[in-house]
């Protein structure tokens, strides 16, 4: 799993989530995601996709694979 394009260099700030999908198979979540930052010095959005694999815990669910 991968993700496009990649905000964590920059000063982008958290804006929304726009259409995750999810999909589940036992105690494993696939999680299509894209994110929507704000790029806080020019004022310009940012959209980032992922793809995740997500693990359920015992009290959470944890990134398995997809960073």
């Amino acid at each position: 799993m991968a993700h496009v394009g990649n905000p964590l260099n920059k000063n982008y700030k958290f804006v929304e989530l726009i259409n995750p999908i999810f999909k589940k198979s036992d105690r494993k979540l696939e999680a299509n995601i894209t994110v929507k930052y704000l790029d806080t010095v020019t004022n310009m959005t940012q959209l980032s996709q992922y793809q995740l694999i997500l693990k359920k815990t015992a009290d959470n669910w944890m990134i398995e694979s997809g960073i």
